[in-house]
């Protein structure tokens, strides 16, 4: 009976605690590309620390014409597409 005592503390004995889970670590939003992006409005994100120059194409219909346009560093809201088709930096700082 002895035996069979130690063999039924035994199986009574807690058990090993489980191994811990690796966590995946947290991943931030990507910024958004250097250059023009968007799907229903045209953005513009300048990656840079200075103030410059893009040219931004539209559709060039009932009086709207392409033109220059001066932004700062991090994105700026151009305006709804489909009117605001591109835009890029044209070399000139403002």
């Amino acid at each position: 009976m002895g035996a069979a005592v130690a063999l039924a503390v035994g199986l009574t004995a807690p058990a090993a605690a489980a191994p811990a889970r690796a966590q995946a670590p947290v991943q931030e939003a990507a910024p958004a590309a250097c250059g023009s992006f968007g799907v229903f409005s045209l953005y513009y994100n300048h990656c840079g620390t200075t103030r410059v120059v893009i040219w931004v194409d539209q559709i060039n219909v009932g009086g709207y014409r392409d033109f220059e346009m001066c932004v700062g560093p991090g994105e700026t809201l151009i305006g709804p597409r489909p009117q605001y088709i591109d835009a890029w930096y044209n070399g000139k700082l403002c």
